[in-house]
């Protein structure tokens, strides 16, 4: 197919112009840099010469532009931060890059691809993928300390949180006691006498 003027996603001048359906030969379009050309007509005329006229191609190539995705970090509990990217190179008359940002699913503690997607047919894009990590929320549980005279129940062993247990979390506490030291007092030591 050749188009002349306006170049449609179609095979314009022999080479492919990205189209989702397109294909050249037994390869898809995607794997190849793709490139606009247009043909540079010559007109000449003069009753005293024999002209031969060579057309040209004018190549525009795409322009090259990184997008970064920028890495972000959050406490579990608190609110996920904004995406945000950043570019390298110029992006020409305002276009549109279609850029658009997803963070992997999930919202406990760990490490989550940011992934970059963007497409302009004027563009060689890069897109550099960031990471959104989760760290863990800090809480101290601190066992209540507890006493009771020998011969009697034990006292029902309690704690104390600090911080914040989000979501109903369950931290799955238990407690077990751990035999002390004995301390041995002398009788005659606490007779003044």
């Amino acid at each position: 197919y050749r188009d002349i003027g306006i170049f449609k996603n179609v095979i314009a001048n022999d080479v492919v112009i990205e189209c989702a359906s397109a294909t050249y030969g037994n390869t898809s379009v995607s794997a190849f840099k793709l490139i606009i050309t247009y043909d540079i007509i010559v007109t000449a005329s003069n009753d005293n010469y024999d002209i031969t006229k060579v057309n040209g191609i004018y190549t525009i190539n795409k322009a090259p532009v990184t997008i970064k995705a920028e890495n972000k970090t959050s406490t579990y509990g608190s609110k996920l931060k904004s995406l945000t990217y950043i570019t390298e190179g110029t992006i020409y008359n305002n276009d549109n890059l279609n850029i658009e940002l997803n963070k992997e699913a999930g919202t406990n503690a760990g490490t989550y691809d940011i992934i970059v997607n963007a497409s302009n047919n004027n563009y060689d894009i890069t897109k550099v993928n960031g990471t959104y990590t989760i760290n863990k929320t800090k809480v101290t549980i601190t066992a209540d300390d507890k006493e009771s005279v020998y011969g009697f129940s034990l006292k029902e062993l309690t704690y104390t949180v600090s911080g914040t247990i989000y979501n109903n979390d369950n931290l799955n506490i238990e407690f077990a006691t751990k035999e002390g030291k004995l301390l041995l007092v002398e009788l005659e030591d606490l007779n003044p006498y």
